[in-house]
């Protein structure tokens, strides 16, 4: 019985001594990075229940007590994995404050730009009829003329010029005659009158698919017959500038 014990306790010892290497060499590697730290903690864990286990039971006791200290280990474990996931959480958190904060940004920037363009087509708009507003101090036409002035032509131009700074545009050319003469002569005489305003943008540089046009003769003349001043004003070329869906822009009438 005494050579018996004598070689349990021998047992004993070396069991203790390779234990206490492992955790010295655990507890190295816990130092060089965090996942290791759990590691460190474990190793501890079953060495001091496997150090109790054998002074209490020698090898089987040793062998409850790495039972035990595996058991423990898990939930170790759990924790440290219930702290990451807490830290991350807090970093998802911070990320999304973040992201909402950068998106009600770009909203407030959405809505400056949606301001500045609806200005932005005001102006437009004020531009063109400002142009426009120029262009009819011209008198265009004379009775059973379809001929411009040069003033005519210098206006036409400038216009031309604004329409090749704003190609969105599209230009729709409306002719019309006074109701002296018969009605096929006053379509072609008021399509004579498109014509001429229409050449004189192509020349200045407008895409002749920016243009439409009809020509009404005298249908819509509302002078009274023998009023000359009325018939001068009817003697005319209407001009629309219109964008996007057949918006209108701006309108003016050329007359004489």
């Amino acid at each position: 019985m005494q050579i018996y014990g004598a070689i349990i306790m021998k047992n004993t010892t070396l069991i203790a001594a390779a234990l206490t290497a492992a955790l010295t060499s655990t507890t190295a590697m816990a130092q060089d990075a965090e996942p290791q730290y759990t590691e460190a903690k474990q190793a501890g864990t079953i060495f001091t229940t496997t150090v109790t286990g054998l002074a209490a039971g020698g090898p089987i006791g040793a062998f409850a007590g790495l039972l035990a200290g595996a058991w423990v280990n898990y939930n170790i474990e759990e924790a440290d994995n219930a702290v990451v996931l807490s830290n991350d959480l807090e970093t998802a958190q911070a990320q999304l404050s973040q992201t909402e904060s950068l998106l009600a940004q770009q909203r407030q920037q959405l809505v400056a730009l949606q301001a500045n363009l609806a200005q932005s087509e005001t102006l437009t708009a004020q531009y063109a009829q400002q142009m426009l507003d120029q262009l009819q101090l011209t008198m265009l036409f004379k009775t059973n003329k379809s001929d411009l002035t040069d003033s005519a032509k210098n206006r036409l131009s400038l216009l031309a010029q604004y329409l090749t700074r704003n190609p969105e545009m599209q230009i729709r050319l409306d002719g019309y005659a006074d109701p002296r003469g018969n009605a096929d002569y006053n379509l072609q005489l008021s399509q004579a009158r498109i014509d001429a305003v229409a050449q004189q943008l192509y020349d200045a540089g407008v895409a002749p698919e920016r243009i439409t046009s009809q020509s009404h003769g005298a249908t819509l003349s509302s002078a009274t017959k023998g009023d000359y001043d009325a018939y001068a004003l009817e003697r005319m070329v209407s001009i629309e500038l219109t964008k996007g869906d057949n918006v209108s822009v701006a309108k003016m009438n050329y007359r004489k």
